[in-house]
Parts: structure tokens; C-alpha cells; sequence
């Protein structure tokens, strides 16, 4: 293990000499028209006003260099072809003599969709970075140093190219802040070991839920089958048939999804049972149910164990955000649904992979450039619904050494009073006094400015930049009552992985803060998913937010994508951001942005993951104002952030709101059904947005008859007796109704200009 308390000193040495890799070892990429001993190798810029000069004199052996001239900002070389999921090694020789409160310089490597021109270069908007992971360069090198960094490529799909490239940012180039760079190689590494998993490995996870409420709540035995139940769902394996059926038990009780293994389930045991997790195994495989949706599988026979998933989610009438990339499975609907999500060893050269069954109607989403010079980074959502009937399948394979994570949703009950009470906002110069902190409608503070956050710290140990300050800005917001959480970044960690969750403990430990807010996750989803329980491990009862969007190159599927999430991830958070720089609108496949099924189904991780505050942050919507995203999000079930640009609006606007929808709750919180019969209507009334699901009829009996109502006078209510799903061509007028033996009357609202309501279900026996 890598002493991180020392990470400076050790990058400064050959990171060969750090995980035994012998430079024989390691492969030349060749770097076409990129010699820094010359004065024209082939930068490219990003932007217009960036430059990099060339000087003669200063580098090691007599060479010349290049230096910042005008603290300019992106800087990448020629398209280079590496391979997928492996591991490289970036060398140069490097001084530094910078300020690092003001300037940062990485290195990185882009992935391209092109290896062509940039898309600011070429006009092709098609062309984009899918991934860009920084590691920071120290700030003073005391003259020239070796400098290493490692970095490990996606797997993706859509990567065609690759290069080599540079962030300087802030203030290095002016003045005295410097950087200088020469003798830069990039070299690749023998692929990493996969070790297998051994009978009952793999499926248990560093960190835990603290106080979230989330639980393992029971285990079943039978000659035939083992059933788990947690918070989330239930978990039958049938041993005869080999299967594994995946039931939602929040919002609504049903099976989502049926798992059939090519392998024997014979003499599956349970190894541990407790209230975090059940892991069971066989000689073939192990299964670990977490308490948080999440069942993680390794294999351990030999060739690995096929596993097809039947969704049992589907509904040509309403749809359902179908998704899959690079493996990785969305299917969700308006009540809940599942994913799929596999796991292969960093650096080995195993890509993941899942195949559909048949011709299944899943939906596209797209991203491109959006334009251009700031606003070149834009994303657009094609968010057409897939209308696939339930009973389509896909499958995967689980190889030694590698995982699947399968999960039910939503993953735990959605906290109303949280949602009602946690309001967010950043503190930074413009409003860091006692007094706009008290007069403040938040009730959360995300300290935006104690620590130097260039490019959002990849270059580690996170340290607050003035410490009086910070103990200052603490102990005035919790003078006030609120809670104050501070800005990292676990996914800019650079290579330190394991050092994050030790600078998240020394903030709480030093500065006494009530949590933390993490500008992203790493895209591998187990090292997201420990980091995240970790975080709830030190905040039992803290505020832990997340930003998941993924923004341009940062990230890709699960974690860090628009259209993909990880629900078993998300959930440990009070807080989620979403859909930064997501464009809907004309753009993008005519979409009415005031129409947008986006935070719906995705955003708001509203009966997904459940967070109490799920921000669609929605900032490039077209023609669409912050008014307008702020009934959008509450129409989904999402909140709002106080954003220090726009108080007026919030308090004009969403407060009121969010005042009249809290006593709306406390009135009939009660109903099971709040959400589908009291809150979307309340809402829709609000915002004044007539999009959506209709209300749920109301059923009420009176000496034995049921009469079906709506809360729209607009609406009419449409039913079946024989337990099918009700459309607008079922009956509506013959009320009231008496259920016979062995009816089960379902009903559903159809009103103009809005999606049927969720279906009302009244059995015989009830």
C-alpha cells in the first residue's frame, strides 16, 4: 500500500518503482509530430486565446520546453491508439512554481469519439470527449523533477481516439507562476491481474447505511428456495429452476425482474446473515443482498456463469426509460423498476459487455457539442420513452474475478419532512456574514470557497486554504441553527482513491462539519459505492451531497452519465444534482422542454433512489427560465437549490409552493398514495404545468358498492374487472360497481393533456 500521507514525494519518483512494473515492461506509444524538443510539435488548443511557447534553453540535457504564456486552459496532443481498459504511463520532466490557491496544472488523458479534428476545429458537433480523468502536477518541483502519473481507459463503446493532454488553470502563466514541461512519453503497462473471487468473496462492501433506515429484514429457508427481504425488495431463489426473481416491495408490490443462471443452484447456503447484508454461495457462485436494493454476484466455476435477465417492467400505453450502455441497465417507470450493472478489473483488458435478446425497442440518448466557445459543452436528451412490453430479455456473462451488481427500486422510502425542510445554498465572499447566513431561507451551507478548488482539486489532499476562516464560516452557520457541509471531489482524486475518504474524516474531525459535498463520483461503480457508504460510515446522520451528471468528459456510464445511474449508489445521499449542461428543448428532437419526462423518470431519483433533494439542475433548458425548472422539478418530485444568483425567485416562487405541498402532506401524508392523489395534482394547480400523470381515482364503498372518483373534474375513470390493466377504451360509466367472487377491479383516470394515472387496484378480498 502506497503511503498517501506522502503523495507528493511519491509521484516525484517513478511510479514503476511504486507498483513493480519494470520500464522493459512497458510498450512506447508513439506520439506522431509531438517531439517537445522541437519548436512545432502539434498542440491543439481548446479554446482561441491558448498558446504554448517554445524556448531553448532551461531543459534537461540542453532541450527546449514549453511554458504557459497567458494562463491558458486546455492543451492536448495528436490522437494516439490505445487500447481499451488497460492501463498507461505518463512520464515527463516538469518544474513547477506556482500558487496553488490560484492555478492548478494537470495531466490527463481524453477520450475521443473521433480521432479527427476537435469539434471547435472542425464544425462536426458529433465529435466529443467522453472521459477526461486529471491527476494534479505538484505546485513547486524546486527546479526540474521526473514526474509519472498512471491512467487506466474506459471501456467504452463509442471511444475511437485518444490523446494526451494538459489543464492549466487559474493563474499559472502570469506572472511568476510557471510550469514547464519536456521529455513527455507515454508508455503501456501489462495488463492487471484478475484475481478470482473464492466461494463467498466479492459481494460484501466497505462503509454502511449509518442511519438511513435501510435494512435487511429477514431470511426464509425452504427445502427449495431462499427468500431475502431488505428495505427495498424481496430476493427469491427458486434452487430447483436456477432463478433469482428480483420483487419491488416500496410504492408498489410486484415483480420487476426474473434472473436465470446457466449454473446450478444446488447447495446454495447462507454464510452471513445480519442486518447489512446476507451473502449465500454454492461451489459455483456467490450472491450478497445488501440492504440498500443492491445483490452483487461473483462466479466461481470455471468459464464463468451466464445470467439472462427477464424484465417483468413494461407497458406499451405509459413507457419507460429503457436504457443500456456499455453493459450497464436502466428500466425504469413511474412506480420503480431495476438495473443491471457488471464490473470487470480496472486495467485488465476485459470489456463489459451485455447483449439484448431479440429486436427490444430501448430508447437513444445522445450527446454532442451544443456550439460553441463556452457553450460548446452541452449535452441533449432524446428523451423518447421505450413502449417494449414486459417479458424481453438480456443477458450477461460473469467471469472469475469480475461482478454483477443487480438492484431493485426504489431502494428506500422517500423522506418527506427532508424534502420539505433541506434547503441548500452555496456561502462564498458575497454572502459569508452572520447575518445573510440567519436571513437565508437555507438551512444547508456548502462551503464553495475555503478550500483552493482549482479544477476541482485533482491534485489531492484537500486542505482548507485559510483555517480561521473556515472555523469562522462553521461556527457562525451552526450558530445559526444550520448545517455547513464543504466542496470536494471524489471523482478529481486524481489516483489517490483510497485518501479521499480520509480528507472527508479530516474535515469532520478538524472543522466540525456536518457533511460533505462530492463533485462527482469515480466512475468505478464498487470504488463509488464504498466511497459513498464510507461517507454515510463518518455522517451517520450528516448531509452527504452529490453532483452525478457527468458533465462533458467527465465521467460516462454508470455513474457519471445522464441516462444511466446507479440506484444502490445515489441513495446513501440527501442531496443529488443532476442534468448540468443537459439540453431539451427545439434541439433536440422537437421536445417541449415544459414537457421534458427527464426529471420524471431520471432527475429527481424520485422512486429510484429516493433522495429527499433531487435537484435537476436543468441550466441549458431552451427558452425555459429558473421559474419554470423549479415547477419542473417539483412536478417530478424533485426540489429546488437556493443558487445565489436567483434568491428573489426562490423565495418568490418555490417556497410558497414547497409551504402549501408540506401542508397538503401533513394532511394526508397518511394515504400510501400521496404522491399519485394528492401531491401531482396539488402541483400541477401550482405550477400552473398540466404534464404528467392524471391524479389516482379515489374508491369509495358504501354498503358493499364502490364508487370511483377523480380529484379532476375533467377526468374520467375507466376500469376492468378481470384484473387487466384498464385504458380509455374500458368501461367508465356503469357505477357503482360490486365486485363478484374472484374480481379484482382495477382503475385508472384518463384526463386531457396528461399521461393516465397510476391504476388504482381493489381485489374482492379486501
Amino acid at each position: 500500500m502506497i503511503d498517501y500521507s506522502r503523495w507528493t514525494a511519491a509521484l516525484l519518483v517513478p511510479l514503476s518503482l511504486l507498483v513493480g512494473c519494470s520500464a522493459a515492461e512497458a510498450q512506447p506509444v508513439p506520439l506522431p509530430g509531438f517531439d517537445l524538443s522541437k519548436p512545432d510539435a502539434a498542440w491543439h488548443y481548446h479554446f482561441p486565446q491558448d498558446a504554448m511557447a517554445f524556448r531553448e534553453s532551461g531543459g534537461p540535457g540542453g532541450g527546449g520546453y514549453y511554458t504557459a504564456t497567458e494562463g491558458g486552459n486546455l492543451f492536448e496532443g495528436p490522437p494516439m491508439e490505445l487500447r481499451k481498459n488497460r492501463r498507461y504511463r505518463v512520464s515527463a520532466m516538469i518544474r513547477c512554481d506556482f500558487d496553488r490557491a490560484g492555478g492548478e496544472v494537470s495531466f490527463f488523458l481524453n477520450e475521443w469519439t473521433s480521432p479527427g479534428e476537435h469539434a471547435f476545429e472542425s464544425g462536426d458537433h458529433t465529435v466529443q470527449v467522453l472521459y477526461q480523468r486529471p491527476v494534479g502536477l505538484p505546485a513547486r518541483t524546486q527546479g526540474w523533477v521526473p514526474f509519472e502519473a498512471e491512467f487506466v481507459t474506459t471501456g467504452f463503446a463509442d471511444t475511437r481516439a485518444w490523446r494526451f493532454g494538459m489543464n492549466l488553470y487559474g493563474t499559472v502563466g502570469e506572472g511568476d507562476n510557471r510550469f514547464d514541461l519536456t521529455d513527455l512519453r507515454v508508455e503501456l503497462l501489462p495488463e492487471d491481474p484478475v484475481d478470482p473471487f473464492g466461494r463467498g468473496e466479492g459481494v460484501t462492501f466497505a462503509g454502511g447505511p449509518g442511519e438511513l433506515g435501510m435494512r435487511i429484514t429477514g431470511v426464509t429457508r425452504g427445502d427449495d428456495r431462499i427468500e431475502v427481504e431488505s428495505t427495498a425488495g424481496r430476493y427469491t431463489l427458486d434452487l430447483a429452476a436456477g432463478t433469482l426473481t428480483l420483487r419491488q416491495l416500496l410504492v408498489e408490490e410486484r415483480d420487476v425482474a426474473e434472473v436465470a443462471f446457466d449454473a446450478s443452484l444446488a447447495g446454495m447456503e447462507v454464510l452471513r446473515e445480519d442486518e447489512h447484508v446476507v451473502v449465500l454461495a454454492n461451489e459455483d457462485m456467490t450472491l450478497g443482498v445488501q440492504c440498500d436494493g443492491l445483490v452483487a454476484m461473483t462466479a466461481q466455476r470455471a468459464g464463468g456463469v451466464g445470467v439472462t435477465v427477464t424484465s417483468r417492467v413494461g407497458s406499451p400505453e405509459r413507457g419507460q426509460w429503457n436504457r443500456i450502455r456499455d453493459g450497464h441497465l436502466i428500466v425504469k417507470d413511474h412506480l420503480g423498476g431495476f438495473s443491471v450493472h457488471p464490473w470487470v478489473v480496472p486495467g485488465s483488458g476485459v470489456l463489459p459487455a451485455a447483449e439484448l435478446l431479440g429486436e427490444v425497442d430501448f430508447a437513444a440518448f445522445r450527446t454532442a457539442y451544443g456550439g460553441s466557445g463556452s457553450d460548446i459543452w452541452q449535452m441533449r436528451s432524446d428523451d423518447r420513452l421505450s413502449h417494449e412490453r414486459a417479458g424481453w430479455r438480456a443477458r450477461w456473462r460473469v467471469n472469475a474475478g469480475e461482478r454483477l451488481g443487480l438492484c431493485v427500486m426504489p431502494t428506500r422510502p422517500f423522506d418527506w419532512p427532508s424534502s420539505f425542510e433541506d434547503h441548500y445554498e452555496l456561502i462564498g465572499h458575497w454572502n459569508d456574514t452572520p447575518e445573510t447566513i440567519r436571513e437565508s431561507p437555507a438551512s444547508i451551507f456548502l462551503l464553495w470557497e475555503d478550500t483552493p478548488r482549482a479544477y476541482a482539486l485533482s491534485w489531492g489532499r484537500i486542505r482548507a486554504g485559510d483555517p480561521a476562516k473556515t472555523r469562522r464560516h462553521v461556527r457562525e452557520i451552526q450558530a445559526a441553527g444550520k448545517k455547513v457541509t464543504n466542496y470536494m471531489s471524489a471523482y478529481f482524486y486524481g489516483t489517490r482513491d483510497e485518501a479521499f475518504i480520509e480528507d472527508v474524516r479530516h474535515w469532520k474531525e478538524r472543522y466540525g462539519i456536518d457533511g460533505v459535498y462530492s463533485d462527482g463520483l469515480p466512475i468505478d461503480w464498487v470504488l463509488a459505492y464504498e466511497q459513498v457508504r464510507q461517507m454515510r460510515e463518518i455522517f451517520p446522520d450528516g448531509i452527504i451531497h452529490l453532483h452525478v451528471t457527468g458533465i462533458w468528459a467527465n465521467g460516462g456510464p454508470p455513474l457519471a452519465t445522464s441516462d444511466i445511474f446507479c440506484p444502490f449508489v445515489d441513495t446513501y445521499a440527501d442531496s443529488i444534482v443532476s442534468a448540468e449542461n443537459l439540453q431539451a428543448g427545439p434541439t433536440a428532437a422537437d421536445t417541449d422542454p415544459k414537457a421534458w419526462v427527464y426529471p420524471r423518470l431520471v432527475g429527481s431519483r424520485f422512486r429510484s433512489s429516493n433522495v429527499p433533494v433531487g435537484i435537476v439542475k436543468a441550466n441549458t433548458l431552451i427558452d425555459v427560465s429558473f421559474s419554470e425548472i423549479t415547477k419542473l422539478n417539483l412536478l417530478a418530485g424533485g426540489r429546488e437549490w437556493v443558487d445565489q444568483i436567483r434568491p428573489a425567485e426562490y423565495e418568490a416562487d418555490y417556497l410558497p409552493m414547497l409551504a402549501e405541498i408540506r401542508r397538503a402532506w401533513e394532511a394526508d401524508g397518511e394515504d400510501p398514495h400521496f404522491f399519485d392523489r394528492h401531491y401531482l395534482p396539488l402541483v400541477q394547480r401550482l405550477t400552473g404545468l398540466r404534464h404528467g400523470p392524471a391524479a389516482m381515482p379515489h374508491a369509495d364503498e358504501k354498503d358493499g358498492r364502490i364508487h370511483l372518483r377523480s380529484v379532476d373534474p375533467d377526468a374520467s375513470v375507466h376500469y376492468t374487472l378481470d384484473g387487466s390493466e384498464p385504458t380509455a377504451d374500458s368501461p367508465h360509466d356503469r357505477q357503482p360497481i360490486r365486485l363478484g367472487t374472484g374480481q379484482v377491479l382495477r382503475a385508472v383516470a384518463i384526463a386531457p393533456g396528461l399521461d393516465p394515472s397510476r391504476v388504482l387496484t381493489v381485489p374482492a378480498d379486501r
